[in-house]
């Protein structure tokens, strides 16, 4: 959640000139300009009743956290509300998941035509806008579900302020989104009122009012109005548009995030979770241990799977670690109004928003660390904690430094941090980068380049559990020859008897000629192939069989183009389990197979032939050091006078964007 320069100025104005609660009323009622009267209006509206005292303190919550609060509007926004002005037009049956891929494409579209307009969004601040009406509606609505509530005792005003009673969560612009749920999903609200306890509520609206997740990619203006109108959504649309319903029905809910991941490529990650006194815990994702694991780990969609015992242990991860979680809260924090009035020269961009709150210790098992920061950098008071990225060292904790020293709070467990510093601009490492270990302990990542080796590298990036997924699809799968198309006396040349994870080859020991062809997935698994090759000896060379020395039979939606197109990341999937095989006609019986690989659906970070390589490792100068380059032959890839002990980065030149560091121990790879 980075903010603009301009906002960063006004909230650095509002830090100035507030302190007290009453001062922090007045300065968000000067900051209204000409719209102060509005919001006193608001404020007049509940003072002549005592009966509303507490929807007075609620409407000076609202105010006096108000400055900060924006909106967007301009040409880019008129552009991609003609997508939403469609798929709000679709019947249900045009909006189901079958029919996602149809819709993103035109979203796609749109999100290219309103492109050119990116440059001249402008930002709209709330509290120079919003009426004395719209602000009275949202209380009284707000107040109105609180009232109604069977759980509204567990629900202090404190909580109702800062996750019932916001009329916003994010950006969005302000509109009226209470009064179009109760008008959209009156029955869902009704239903829900006749449930006494507040978590049973909760699951109940998640699990029937929510997106398909799709990664969008582009901005939109997430109101609740425009949610609705589209099935789908990237991880934030998919949180906010429940805790929208949730809010609108008096389920107290708050939006959290990550700054980055412990262990995969760097994304803000948002999810949604209930804050109520009996269930604090009840959330859209899986923070719970297995298999003895640290519940920093997040259990990923794809664990449900048994997999088989033929990989090795710590070959594939399971996990997505989380090394901090933030809230975004209504109001502004007082941690972070401070850091950022003291030492506005030295917070990062990620940490400019005053409304930002640590909830680590909510969701992760977690500890403190100490770290000392050196003599020629007293003149910092700031401080950071980062995680890997490959765009630079990412920033996920942020603390004030006391006598060279500082103590971050509520870390993750089991991942690789840097500490850094940042000025002008830029974050600066200091200090060895070190793991944070399950029993508290900083492992530091030692680097001996006196001592030289060489090594074999297979991967750019980690085995996540769904690769291991995709690969498992092949698990126990055969190959079948025969001169007959239906199959009726084959003969099996070859059986899968471990998991691929990446292109995996086996000679062809039956020499006789065979027209067919068939690869068969296991009884309990789908047919899903990324790419199939097959190669012939010619005088005493392997050569490659072209697409048009075969064909397939019977395979829908095109996928035999997927399946020879020389690209690992396409692949083709089968319906059923009874769409379970794929059958190929050899033209030219002469030209005798003598070797076939074949590459599950996978991500594509092994080592790839043709791609070129460049091996870096961390120097004692906290920089990344080039170690070499060279292009692959096979499908692994080695480097010799590598430093005996130290922490290593192989980047893909030609392509890709997924990568993480790694230490070398016992001739393996264990990525951080």
């Amino acid at each position: 959640m980075l903010i603009s320069k301009k906002l960063y100025v006004l909230i650095s104005l509002f830090l100035a000139l507030s302190c007290s609660r009453n001062s922090r009323l007045e300065t968000a009622l000067e900051l209204a300009g000409d719209n102060k009267n509005e919001l006193k209006k608001v404020l007049d509206y509940y003072k002549k009743d005592p009966a509303d005292s507490l929807k007075y303190k609620a409407a000076c919550f609202l105010i006096e956290n108000m400055p900060g609060k924006v909106h967007n509007k301009g040409k880019y926004f008129e552009e991609m509300q003609h997508f939403f002005d469609y798929a709000g037009n679709l019947p249900a049956e045009k909006k189901t998941v079958n029919m996602k891929g149809k819709l993103f494409r035109m979203f796609d579209s749109t999100a290219n035509i309103a492109k050119p307009y990116l440059s001249s969004i402008k930002t709209e601040y709330d509290i120079n806008e919003l009426t004395s009406k719209y602000l009275i509606e949202n209380i009284e609505a707000s107040f109105n579900v609180w009232y109604q509530a069977k759980w509204k005792e567990k629900v202090p005003f404190s909580e109702f302020c800062e996750y019932i009673l916001p009329y916003k969560i994010l950006n969005e612009t302000p509109e009226n989104w209470r009064k179009q749920y109760m008008e959209t999903y009156k029955d869902f609200y009704e239903e829900s009122l006749k449930i006494n306890n507040v978590d049973s509520a909760f699951r109940f609206l998640t699990d029937t009012l929510k997106l398909y997740y799709l990664s969008l990619g582009s901005m939109i203006d997430g109101t609740f109005s425009n949610l609705i109108k589209m099935p789908f959504g990237d991880c934030i649309e998919g949180s906010n548009y429940q805790i929208f319903v949730l809010r609108a029905s008096g389920i107290p809910c708050a939006l959290n995030y990550l700054l980055a991941w412990g262990n995969r490529k760097h994304a803000l990650h948002y999810f949604k979770s209930l804050v109520s006194s009996d269930n604090r815990m009840s959330d859209s994702l899986l923070f719970r241990n297995i298999e003895g694991r640290n519940n920093t780990d997040i259990i990923g969609t794809y664990l449900d799977f048994k997999i088989t015992p033929v990989l090795e242990k710590g070959e594939v991860l399971f996990i997505k670690k989380v090394p901090k979680v933030y809230r975004k809260m209504y109001s502004l924090q007082e941690k972070m109004k401070m850091l950022n009035k003291e030492y506005p020269d030295e917070i990062h961009p990620s940490f400019r928003d005053l409304c930002m709150k640590d909830v680590s210790e909510e969701f992760i098992e977690s500890c403190n660390v100490n770290v000392k920061v050196p003599e020629n950098l007293s003149k910092f008071n700031i401080a950071y904690l980062c995680v890997f990225d490959i765009q630079g060292w990412k920033p996920v904790a942020i603390k004030q430094v006391e006598n060279n020293n500082v103590t971050f709070e509520g870390m993750g467990k089991n991942i690789l941090y840097q500490p850094a510093y940042y000025s002008n601009g830029e974050l600066y490492p200091f200090d060895k980068p070190f793991i944070l270990t399950l029993d508290n302990k900083k492992r530091y990542i030692e680097t001996d380049d006196l001592k030289t080796r060489t090594i074999l590298i297979g991967r750019k990036y980690p085995v996540f559990s769904q690769i291991a997924y995709y690969g498992n699809q092949m698990y126990l799968g055969r190959f079948y020859v025969s001169n007959d198309k239906n199959f009726t006396n084959p003969t099996i040349i070859h059986t899968i008897k471990t998991i691929p994870l990446k292109p995996t080859e086996f000679t062809v020991k039956n020499k006789q000629s065979f027209t067919y062809l068939k690869y068969s997935a296991h009884k309990d698994y789908f047919v899903s192939v990324g790419e199939f090759e097959f190669f012939y000896e010619e005088k005493g060379e392997l050569c490659k069989f072209s697409n048009t020395d075969f064909e397939v039979i019977g395979l829908r939606d095109g996928g035999e183009g997927r399946l020879f197109d020389n690209d690992y990341l396409t692949h083709y999937e089968s319906k059923n389990r009874k769409d379970n095989s794929i059958i190929i006609k050899f033209f030219d019986t002469d030209k005798k197979i003598v070797k076939i690989r074949y590459c599950p659906k996978t991500d594509a970070n092994f080592i790839e032939p043709g791609d070129y390589y460049e091996l870096f490792y961390f120097n004692n100068n906290n920089e990344w050091h080039l170690l070499g380059g060279k292009t692959a032959k096979d499908f692994n890839i080695s480097f010799d006078d590598v430093p005996e002990k130290g922490l290593f980065w192989l980047r893909n030149r030609t392509k890709g964007v997924e990568e993480r560091p790694f230490i070398y121990e016992n001739g393996k790879q264990i990525f951080w």
